[in-house]
């Protein structure tokens, strides 16, 4: 799951939104999004890039990830002391040439 957020001063013009990502060979694709069908605006948005406790994932999935992420390190991987889930949050910069994640 992802999230997309800006935050105003104007607590009223905030944006958020969400939508699944596709994951395949270490690359999340997400989106399109856009602010009632129109462009971004131009300036940076906060992306949290989610995925949950694998006990929901198919055996297929499964299969590739391991229980718990056991076939993955880094600082992605969190636990609540049972659990393991990935949780990466980043900037993502929109302006007129198109748009860019911070890795």
């Amino acid at each position: 799951m992802v999230w997309l957020r800006h935050y105003y001063t104007d607590i009223y013009s905030n944006y958020n939104a969400q939508a699944k990502a596709q994951a395949m060979n270490g690359i999340a694709t997400f989106g399109p999004f856009s602010i009632g069908g129109q462009d971004l605006h131009y300036e940076d948005y906060e992306v949290d890039l989610s995925a949950p406790f694998t006990g929901i994932q198919p055996p297929n999935v499964l299969a590739i990830i391991g229980e718990n992420y056991s076939n993955y390190v880094g600082d992605a991987f969190v636990t609540d002391g049972k659990v393991v889930y990935i949780s990466v949050e980043k900037t993502l910069h929109v302006d007129a040439s198109g748009s860019t994640l911070d890795v």
